[in-house]
């Protein structure tokens, strides 16, 4: 992850080994002593507008696997549209 400023840093993120650079922004720490024993870095993802976000959101629901900079371990990307559509839902 590269740092910007103080709160922002630009992600690399792969889904199915396509990389993006998706601007985001520190949100703080939460410590995990049950499974990582450290902290977690929070970011908000900030996309300069909607088209930026739905490409986003588009490439990551036809994937199979992403990978976050920084992580050594791929995420499944199974359920993805499921979870969007859900939180859609959620939010209207």
């Amino acid at each position: 992850m590269q740092r910007c400023s103080d709160l922002s840093a630009a992600i690399v993120v792969r889904v199915d080994g396509q990389s993006r650079t998706v601007p985001a922004r520190f949100t703080g720490t939460t410590n995990d002593a049950a499974y990582t024993k450290s902290d977690i870095y929070g970011y908000e993802l900030t996309f300069s507008d909607t088209a930026a976000q739905t490409d986003f959101l588009r490439a990551m629901q036809a994937g199979n696997t992403l990978l976050v900079g920084g992580q050594s371990l791929p995420v499944s990307l199974t359920g993805f549209t499921a979870a969007l559509k859900g939180q859609a839902s959620y939010w209207r």
